[in-house]
């Protein structure tokens, strides 16, 4: 089950990263957070930020106009 669920979907950079941001400061530690979209270059700084963040990548997923990236706050 995932906690926080983000949709960036027709969102280019450097939106997907902010509200990655802005999710993952907001987070408790144990809570998993699941971003989509469809601008995948974004994929990049959206798992950075997450990273910055204390975060932890469980899964991720890249399709050429899709990507998914799941995360745990460690």
């Amino acid at each position: 089950m995932v906690d926080i669920k983000l949709e960036t979907y027709n969102k280019v950079c450097p939106i997907p990263a902010a509200m990655t941001k802005k999710a993952a400061i907001k987070m408790e530690k144990g809570q998993t957070i699941q971003i989509e979209g469809d601008f995948c270059p974004a994929i990049e700084n959206v798992i950075r930020m997450l990273e910055k963040h204390g975060l932890e990548i469980t899964e991720k997923e890249i399709a050429p106009d899709y990507f998914r990236v799941c995360a745990l706050k460690m």
